[in-house]
């Protein structure tokens, strides 16, 4: 080991549900991680999400979106790649309550394997998990958008983002050590491009001392940028995610099959050496892309990077994706009545969704950019942007 060189390697979102689940209770854990387990094995340290409890127990949160759950004998998975930390910080964690996730660390505490980003409270939850490599001293930090499964004084869960105390404790932990990495569990799911409140917020945490910013939760990869010196990474994209809705069509090409793992290499700076990967049809490999099809991986990184570094066709980007996905959150609006009736199935959804749409960050960018297009009747060329973006949600180059 080089130790002026520490390499991390930081991979996306691993959900065993489904028949990702069931090969690795299936016993082929090494065949499934085999083809990238030697970038796994030459990192100093490498991170990867959990994005599920792993566990059968408990009942499932009152929430919108897919409650999630996987067997623990999933953690076989887990131990045979050699991941050196488990980020918990997601708005899956705590899908079955408070026996689930108790379980879920039991088991990866029984394992040992370390972990960060969630914990018993909130005290707990946002403390970071530190290494000591070569002559370097290493920090983890990990924090989710305020969803359902956020930590509280008094209830377990992931460690949420409040900027505020967020850049106190990045401010804090980065004097502490000679690298600090934050990850974020956030963004709009299915969107290319990130919002500029996501740039403002993951910059914000690079002024605050971080040494970089990776982030996840996408579904689909998104691109990076090196601001002041150190890269923010958008998002991952999925590492090992069967789908959550069977009935739906995923398509092979679809960008639910494919992400990309991120090594973080730091000497004199840091360099960002990207390494795409597909996990396609069904969830029971992840293969490392290569060849041609790489080079259009990287073409497609490098183009919405691109766009990443132009605030203005960010702002572009983001009126079109608001005008696309608003008026959903809106029709939520018109279905709430007060008092509502929580046996009532159909107001007791309009009320999460409705909560979910003001407290989750991602989700109220959207709203309070539509509201604002709304009122204000502006034209900006929504219907070029909206035709732009589903056409990257195709791996379609403009």
């Amino acid at each position: 080991m080089n130790k002026n060189r520490i390499k991390i390697l930081i991979a996306g979102d691993f959900c065993p549900i489904g028949r990702t689940g069931r090969a690795i209770l299936n016993g082929e854990s090494h065949e499934m991680i085999k083809d990238i387990k030697g970038h796994i094995d030459s990192a100093d340290i490498s991170v990867v999400n959990l994005e599920t409890p792993l566990s059968l127990a408990g009942t499932p949160i009152e929430k919108t979106g897919p409650n999630l759950q996987a067997d623990p004998g999933c953690v076989d998975f887990l131990v045979n790649s050699g991941f050196t930390l488990i980020n918990t910080a997601n708005n899956h964690i705590y899908d079955y309550g408070e026996a689930a996730f108790s379980e879920t660390m039991a088991v990866l505490d029984r394992d040992n394997l370390r972990h960060v980003g969630s914990g018993r409270n909130i005290e707990e939850a946002v403390k970071a998990s530190t290494f000591k490599t070569g002559n370097k001293k290493i920090a983890f930090l990990a924090y989710a958008e305020n969803e359902y499964t956020i930590a509280t004084k008094e209830s377990a869960g992931a460690a949420p983002i409040d900027f505020v105390l967020n850049a106190r404790q990045i401010k804090k932990v980065s004097a502490q050590n000679d690298i600090t990495i934050v990850m974020v569990h956030g963004g709009n799911e299915y969107n290319p491009i990130p919002s500029p409140g996501m740039k403002k917020r993951y910059r914000g945490y690079i002024d605050a001392g971080a040494s970089a910013v990776v982030a996840m939760h996408t579904h689909c990869p998104q691109g990076y940028e090196y601001y002041e010196g150190c890269p923010i990474i958008y998002s991952l994209g999925n590492f090992l995610f069967d789908t959550p809705y069977p009935d739906k069509e995923y398509k092979k090409d679809d960008f639910w099959w494919k992400g990309y793992m991120v090594r973080l290499v730091f000497g004199d700076g840091v360099e960002v050496e990207t390494i795409p990967i597909d996990f396609g049809p069904d969830g029971t490999r992840i293969k490392e892309i290569t060849g041609s099809e790489k080079d259009r991986f990287i073409e497609y990184l490098k183009f919405i990077s691109g766009i990443i570094g132009d605030d203005e066709e960010v702002q572009k980007y983001w009126y079109a994706w608001c005008m696309m996905k608003g008026p959903w959150w809106v029709g939520y609006f018109n279905k709430l009545s007060y008092p509502f009736e929580r046996n009532d199935s159909e107001k007791l959804l309009s009320a999460l969704a409705t909560r979910n749409g003001h407290t989750c960050e991602a989700h109220n960018e959207i709203i309070t950019t539509f509201m604002k297009l709304a009122a204000h009747g502006n034209d900006l060329g929504h219907e070029k942007y909206i035709a732009l973006i589903e056409k990257l949600q195709k791996g379609m180059l403009q």
